[in-house]
């Protein structure tokens, strides 16, 4: 190549005779002959001008290597494809596997999750409190039906205790019986923080579980209550009289 570099003609050995251009595909350089200079020209055609020959000579090259693409494959691409193929392979089967586990586990959670619902939803028990069985061991006291629980004021496990441990403490300060505004008012002056609703929460509670028995209705429309003797007897020490 006149006014070549060695380098480059070892880079690119396919040259224009017509041009000079170097190319690095043979077969690039028929489609260059083809579009620069035209079959009239000899070898080719008459060089046309570098602005015009440029372009065509880029989209050459790249049609070129597309089609050497398509047309033989490339062993080191293969060899760049292949461990990237297995790779992709692999991990779709391990999302596939994660997917499977992912639908297991949703299938056990819900049920629990159900349950834990329906569970929370109810009122509180105090700790060792069984459906269908009554603290005390015996039946419940004589009396009006123990009225339901309303929502807001269900009161927590510890609620009721701080509220029965509260009224054993204090049998001698309610010796005829309490109504729930005199013992909120009690527990209060002694520094309880618990609200009336969940006072009167922790009283329904109890009067249901049999730890206490409503004695009568008061003046005032108040329900004026006692611990059960069987609640007394559980206080009550062997040979010994109530705390």
């Amino acid at each position: 190549m006149a006014g070549g570099d060695l380098s480059t003609t070892k880079a690119a050995p396919f040259v224009c005779e017509v041009c000079g251009r170097a190319f690095t595909l043979e077969r690039a350089l028929t489609r260059h002959r083809n579009y620069a200079h035209g079959p009239e020209s000899p070898n080719g055609s008459a060089p046309q001008q570098e602005e015009s020959a440029a372009p065509v000579e880029e989209g050459g090259r790249l049609s070129g290597l597309f089609e050497t693409a398509t047309a033989a494959p490339d062993p080191q691409l293969d060899e760049l494809v292949a461990p990237l193929r297995a790779r992709a392979a692999a991990l779709e089967a391990e999302l596939t596997e994660l997917t499977a586990k992912r639908d297991q586990v949703r299938g056990l959670l819900g049920p629990i999750k159900a349950a834990l619902k329906a569970l929370e939803a109810g009122p509180h028990k105090p700790s060792g409190y069984k459906p269908g069985t009554r603290q005390g061991g015996g039946p419940r006291a004589a009396g009006p039906k123990p009225r339901k629980v309303p929502s807001r004021q269900q009161v927590s496990e510890t609620g009721l205790a701080e509220v029965y441990e509260f009224i054993v403490g204090h049998q001698a300060d309610f010796p005829e019986g309490f109504i729930t505004a005199q013992l909120m008012r009690a527990m209060n002056d002694e520094g309880h923080k618990l609200g009336k609703d969940k006072v009167r929460g922790a009283v329904l509670t109890l009067h249901e579980q049999g730890r206490l028995r409503l004695v009568r209705k008061t003046r005032g429309g108040g329900s004026l209550y006692q611990l059960t003797a069987a609640a007394q007897a559980e206080l009550t020490p062997a040979g010994g009289e109530a705390a």
